[in-house]
């Protein structure tokens, strides 16, 4: 309400213009954050317009950074992206891996995955970070699934970041042991060592479902999947994962002091 010095988003004026209107502003201090740094330069619009008018043409890197600073909203996206034919610019791998990931953030998951449309569409391969942005999306068992069958069909090799990822949601999101024992079992497979990320992830799992089930037992609250665990399976997933973990820790023998500078090292 401009009469209490509050202003819409798109009245800002844009603090780059020679002589910005700030008669009708009561107040300008928000908060020090980079969508506030940018609102107050006419945002994304804004910017580019001086951009122009300094003959300054933008790159794709300098969407793609704009892409990290915008409101993570779909409204400022498709703002962004309409600026691409407008710019006579093409988006590049590092562009569209941030597009998954900002889209994973607002838990749009399959707007997400569609970002391989757009990357098909400008003849754009996916390199292994667009394959690790899109793990981040796999919420569910069969979307892991899924991915891993995909994965696999474009040759695609799994390290321990995709694996840990993939992990991850499994144990803290979908509560699906089974699920978690299948890449275990995977990462075995693929002999991959796993670091401490990874052992704490599943280890963290294990104590957290084990109180869960205890929680149970005394009549307490418990997430759903637990409770289906229970129900339906009368905890023969999670006792077979449980005998599994104590397996794997003997097979693949993780050293947890490992260094994680010593990948960069040379000589």
């Amino acid at each position: 309400d401009k009469e209490l010095g509050v202003v819409p988003f798109h009245d800002v004026p844009n603090l780059l213009a020679k002589r910005p209107e700030v008669g009708h502003i009561v107040g300008l201090a928000p908060t020090d954050t980079a969508q506030n740094r940018l609102m107050l330069m006419g945002g994304q619009s804004g910017f580019f317009e001086w951009m122009m008018k300094d003959h300054v043409k933008p790159d794709i890197k300098t969407l793609d950074q704009m892409l990290r600073i915008i409101p993570n909203t779909n409204e400022a996206e498709e703002e962004l992206l309409s600026m691409l034919p407008k710019l006579g610019l093409k988006p590049d791998i590092n562009f569209c891996n941030q597009l998954i990931i900002l889209r994973e953030r607002r838990n749009e998951f399959e707007l997400a995955k569609s970002t391989l449309q757009i990357m098909t569409e400008n003849d754009i391969c996916p390199d292994i970070m667009t394959f690790g942005s899109l793990a981040r999306c796999c919420k569910t068992p069969k979307s892991v699934r899924t991915f891993l069958e995909d994965f696999e069909s474009l040759g695609g090799r799994l390290n321990k970041e995709i694996l840990t990822t993939l992990i991850g949601n499994m144990c803290m999101v979908a509560l699906k042991p089974a699920a978690v024992e299948r890449l275990l079992k995977l990462c075995v497979r693929q002999q991959i060592k796993p670091d401490k990320k990874m052992i704490n992830t599943v280890e963290r799992f294990y104590q957290t479902y084990r109180k869960y089930v205890i929680s149970k037992e005394k009549g307490l609250y418990v997430p759903y999947p637990v409770v289906l665990e229970i129900r339906d399976n009368k905890l023969a997933n999670w006792e077979k994962f449980v005998s599994y973990y104590k397996e794997w820790l003997g097979t693949v023998k993780p050293d947890l002091n490992e260094d994680p500078t010593l990948q960069y090292k040379t000589i």
